[in-house]
C-alpha cells in the first residue's frame, strides 16, 4: 500500500508556490463550530460567520494521502486523482466551516482538471452554494461579466448559504480558470425549508409541479438520516426534515445528471457539497439513478498515519486522508 506524499509535491501539483503559505492553519474559522452531517433546514444563515480571510484556505493546506474505502486501499495523492477522473460524477464533500476539507476539495479539483487537460474531457463544476434560480448570476460572474461583490449580492450569498464566501472563492476561481462550466445546483431556500415546517402535502399545486422525481423509500439513507438529525433535536417532524433534504438531493442530483445527458464530447461534473449530500443513497445514488453515470462520494478527514480513517469514512466511495504528522 502507498502511503505517502510530501507537502512539497502537493503545492506543486498546485501550482502554488510551497514558501508562499504555511501549511496548517486555523481548524475553524473564527472559532466557529465545525459543521458535518445534514444541515438543519431550519437554520438562518443569518447566525453563521460573515466571511475570514482571503487566504484562509490556502493556510490550511497538508499533506494527504487518497483511501478506497472499500478494501481500505491507501493511495498516493496522484492516485487518488486518477481512479476519481474514471468517475462521470464526483461529488466532493465538506464540513461547510472548516478549511481543511475546502483546500482538500480544491486540491483534488486541480487534479481533475489536470487529467482533463490530457483526455480531453469536458469539466463541469455544481455548487451547493448557488440555487437554480441564480444560475444567470452565476454564469455571469464566470463570464467575468459581474465581480465578487456582485455576485455575492445578486445571489443574496449571505442570506441564503450565509458561511464565509473566502472559503469557497478559491474553488470557485480554479473552476473558472479551468474554463469548466459553473453550475447553481440547490433547490431555492424557501421551497426546503416549507417542506421541512409542513411536508410535501404542504406544498401547493405549483410547487410540487417544480419538485424533481423524489426517492423517499431508500431505508439505509433514511435511517442514517435520522440517526444524524438526534443531534438537532426539537426541528420539527423527522419525515418533512427527511423529504426537506431528500428535495436537497434530488434537485442537485437533477441539475448534474441533466448536465452529464449531453455526451458529446465526453462529460465530467464535480458536486461542491456538504458530508451529507456527497454519501452513499445521497447525490451520487439519485445522479446514478438518473441515466446509468458512475457517480461517487469523497470525504476529507484529519488523521496522524498511523490512525484508521476508515470509521469516518463510511458510507462513501473514496477519503482524502489530511495528515497531521
Amino acid at each position: 500500500m502507498r502511503t505517502e506524499l510530501g507537502s512539497r509535491g502537493l503545492w506543486l501539483a498546485l501550482g502554488l508556490a510551497a514558501a508562499s503559505v504555511g501549511c496548517g492553519g486555523a481548524r475553524s474559522p473564527a472559532g466557529a463550530p465545525t459543521r458535518s452531517g445534514p444541515t438543519d433546514p431550519t437554520e438562518e444563515p443569518a447566525r453563521r460567520p460573515r466571511e475570514v480571510p482571503p487566504d484562509t484556505v490556502l493556510r490550511a493546506a497538508m499533506p494527504f494521502i487518497g483511501v478506497e474505502v472499500q478494501g481500505g486501499v491507501q493511495l498516493e495523492a496522484r492516485e487518488l486523482v486518477e481512479r476519481l477522473s474514471d468517475a462521470d460524477a464526483i461529488c466532493l464533500g465538506e464540513r461547510h466551516d472548516n478549511p481543511h476539507d475546502h483546500y482538500a476539495q480544491l486540491a483534488v479539483l486541480d487534479g481533475l482538471f489536470t487529467v482533463a487537460r490530457s483526455t480531453g474531457r469536458q469539466l463541469a463544476v455544481g455548487f451547493e452554494m448557488f440555487g437554480r434560480p441564480h444560475q444567470h448570476v452565476l454564469s455571469a460572474w464566470s463570464n467575468d461579466e459581474i465581480d465578487d461583490e456582485e455576485l455575492i449580492e445578486r445571489s443574496e450569498w449571505h442570506e441564503r448559504w450565509g458561511y464565509p464566501f473566502n472559503l469557497y472563492r478559491p474553488l470557485l476561481e480554479r473552476s473558472r480558470r479551468g474554463g469548466a462550466e459553473l453550475i447553481a445546483l440547490n433547490a431555492p431556500r424557501e421551497l426546503t425549508r416549507k417542506i421541512a415546517r409542513g411536508g410535501l402535502d404542504g406544498l401547493s399545486e405549483s410547487e410540487r409541479a417544480r419538485l424533481p422525481e423524489l426517492d423517499l423509500d431508500d431505508a439505509e439513507h433514511k435511517e442514517w438520516f435520522r440517526g444524524t438529525m438526534k443531534h438537532h433535536p426539537g426541528h420539527g417532524d423527522p419525515d418533512n426534515l427527511y423529504a426537506a433534504q431528500v428535495t436537497w438531493d434530488e434537485t442537485m442530483a437533477q441539475a448534474a445528471a441533466s448536465w452529464l445527458a449531453v455526451r458529446e464530447p465526453a462529460r465530467q461534473i464535480v458536486v461542491i457539497a456538504g458530508n451529507g449530500h456527497c454519501r452513499s443513497g445521497a447525490i451520487p445514488t439519485r445522479i446514478a439513478r438518473r441515466g446509468g453515470a458512475r457517480a461517487i462520494g469523497v470525504r476529507a478527514v484529519i488523521a496522524s498515519r498511523e490512525a484508521d480513517p476508515l470509521p469516518e469514512l463510511a458510507g462513501f466511495d473514496y477519503g482524502v486522508v489530511l495528515v497531521t504528522d
